[in-house]
């Protein structure tokens, strides 16, 4: 006994893939990095949280850009944008 969660249905299996991708322009969600991950986490093995990220797609920066603007989850949850910073990943 198995189900399919896609239903065969091509259409939908993009769709999900395209979700579920690091890649693109995109508010929050998981970051795609060209190098590695720059975070180091916390005292209290906090990484952060990417509030946004731009990829050169429609915006020429350098070569091949990320910018993602990340901060402190407790900053996050506590509306508090003080400590919100930008990384600049190119390759």
């Amino acid at each position: 006994m198995g189900f399919s969660l896609m239903n065969e249905n091509e259409s939908d299996y993009d769709d999900l893939a395209e979700y579920l991708a690091c890649s693109g322009n995109k508010i929050g969600g998981y970051a795609e990095f060209i190098q590695s991950d720059h975070r180091s986490r916390d005292e209290n093995g906090d990484l952060g949280f990417q509030l946004l990220q731009m990829e050169d797609e429609y915006i020429e920066f350098d070569d091949y850009t990320y910018v993602h603007l990340f901060i402190p989850y407790k900053d996050l949850c506590n509306l508090n944008f003080d400590s919100t910073y930008i990384h600049w990943d190119c390759d």
